[in-house]
């Protein structure tokens, strides 16, 4: 069992929707400082015969804080890193499941790097991809870390739907995401 255990850990990037990630970045020089806080319940379940309780849920909440700073790079590219805080951890440690449930910590750093690759003129969707690496900074043993390093890579397609006459008003975002996580 590794830190990997939320499935929507806010984006760094100042031009992404929090946990949705786009394909958008800021423009040369622009800069974002951000607070996001993340509340998840029943994140991490275990179910064993050899267990009397049958099912016990690891980490039954938790709250999770990043400050994350982004700046945008010749408007193509953002650099960004966050500092995820783990202001609790609630859950069940016993002999079979041994971890410390520690109330705060500071989680492993994430470095990443973000690239708008293709616009609506260039292709019939915005095309955007991004390099996330996480720094072994937190206690594994605790959930706020993984012991080792790991690399994040993601692509984000986009479209904007509107009418011309009442946008923005009437307008849809439509995006996707797929990535891969790669562990050391």
């Amino acid at each position: 069992v590794e830190a990997d255990v939320e499935m929507f850990i806010p984006s760094p990037h100042g031009m992404d929707l929090t946990p949705v990630f786009t394909p958008y970045v800021m423009a040369s020089g622009d800069f974002s400082v951000g607070i996001t806080d993340n509340l998840s319940w029943n994140i991490l379940s275990l179910k064993s015969r050899a267990m009397p309780e049958g099912e016990i849920k690891i980490l039954d909440a938790r709250n999770r804080a990043d400050v994350a700073i982004a700046v945008g790079l010749q408007d193509r590219y953002e650099v960004a890193i966050s500092f995820p805080f783990i202001l609790r951890n609630s859950g069940y440690s016993n002999h079979l499941v041994d971890l410390d449930m520690e109330a705060f910590g500071l989680g492993d750093i994430l470095l990443s790097g973000k690239a708008f690759l293709f616009n609506q003129c260039e292709l019939p969707v915005d095309v955007g991809a991004s390099a996330t690496l996480a720094i072994p900074s937190g206690k594994p043993k605790a959930l706020f870390g993984s012991p080792a390093g790991r690399i994040h890579l993601r692509m984000a397609a986009a479209r904007l739907f509107s009418t011309r006459e009442l946008a923005p008003i009437y307008s849809f975002l439509a995006t996707g995401n797929m990535g891969m996580l790669f562990r050391a």
